[in-house]
């Protein structure tokens, strides 16, 4: 499936956009590395992923002793 492959690309994030969504207006979010997932309203999901990556990125500095 796609998001195997997303997975094994090494993505940390896979957006969903596929008829239920947009008959709903969202975006459906998988966070591959955390196995959640969550709806995102279409309009905001370009914020939401850059803070997602954002934190992980943080959380990454934090666990590897950045700042």
């Amino acid at each position: 499936s796609m998001l195997k492959r997303a997975d094994g690309a090494g993505a940390s994030f896979c957006a969903i956009l596929g008829e239920d969504e947009i008959a709903r207006g969202v975006i459906t979010v998988k966070d591959l590395g955390a196995h959640a997932q969550s709806d995102v309203p279409i309009g905001d999901a370009a914020k939401h992923l850059a803070a997602q990556i954002a934190a992980r990125r943080e959380a990454s500095a934090h666990r590897e002793g950045g700042a």
